[in-house]
């Protein structure tokens, strides 16, 4: 497997853009996950972001986007637009060279009221189904992310097993955020039930309780039992590093090589080849 790094965590720093890619080749990571909005940005600007990704001499591997308007706005117009804005982040992917689209989807609105939960649940398959669709004709696919809250729609790996059986299209995989599972009640020996169907993997460490990035070793998330499930299931894509920004006082290079050195450690642990 192929260790990555998330470039967001850069944002707001002097490392922000090639810089950042430069350092995190430095430390020693072989990918990267381009968060970056195509929509909008000049030809120029986009150009820039794709150069500077090749010149770094990391992998591209993921493109992020929050698409949380694809099921939770009940306004079709509202919806087709974040369908299309999804569509434009794969033919970005597609010219970086990435393999896969983290999708995030979000939750219900209205706290499943209002609404009827089924209509919700058919809209997020739906568009998801025709985002994915578009994602198999471009050779990339889509890796839904599984988050931890009490109305997102991909709250369980049971749910996220329906939910890719309802869409039905190859190419749509989860991305499996191993900082996720923890908080979500999620053992190890859970994550099989997704052989053959995970497209990426974020990994950082949390308490169990709220939404974290940390680095690996300063929560309590059981990551060496989860990257051995991992393993198990057959997966050899990217573990890519999530970090939020670090704590006051704290340099962001050193968290991130924090980060690094940590999880190299628990993929060794877990017999895990890089």
């Amino acid at each position: 497997m192929e260790l990555a790094l998330i470039d967001a965590v850069w944002e707001g720093t002097p490392y922000e853009g090639l810089p950042g890619l430069l350092k995190a080749k430095e430390i020693g990571f072989q990918a990267i996950d381009v968060a970056f909005d195509p929509v909008g940005a000049s030809r120029k600007t986009v150009g820039q972001r794709i150069a500077d990704v090749n010149a770094s001499g990391l992998a591209p591997r993921s493109v992020v986007c929050v698409a949380l308007g694809i099921a939770g706005d009940y306004n079709r117009s509202v919806q087709l637009f974040h369908v299309k804005r999804a569509k434009q982040h794969l033919d970005f992917a597609a010219r970086l060279g990435g393999t896969n689209l983290l999708l995030v989807i979000g939750e219900y609105i209205w706290q499943q009221e209002v609404i009827p939960v089924s209509d919700q649940w058919s809209d997020a398959v739906r568009n998801t189904r025709d985002v994915s669709l578009y994602a198999e004709s471009l050779g990339l696919e889509i890796a839904l992310e599984l988050e931890p809250w009490k109305f997102a729609f991909l709250n369980s790996i049971d749910k996220a097993v329906r939910f890719l059986d309802e869409v039905d299209v190859e190419a749509c995989k989860v991305n499996l955020d191993l900082s996720h599972l923890w908080p979500m009640g999620v053992e190890a020996d859970e994550i099989g039930a997704l052989a053959g169907r995970i497209s990426h993997t974020h990994i950082s460490d949390c308490h169990g309780e709220v939404y974290e990035n940390l680095p690996p070793g300063r929560g309590t998330a059981p990551l060496r039992d989860y990257l051995s499930a991992l393993r198990h299931t057959g997966y050899d894509g990217a573990i890519s590093v999530e970090l939020g920004a670090p704590p006051a006082g704290e340099r962001v290079e050193e968290w991130v090589r924090e980060a690094y050195r940590e999880t190299v450690r628990l993929m060794d642990q877990a017999e895990i080849t890089r």
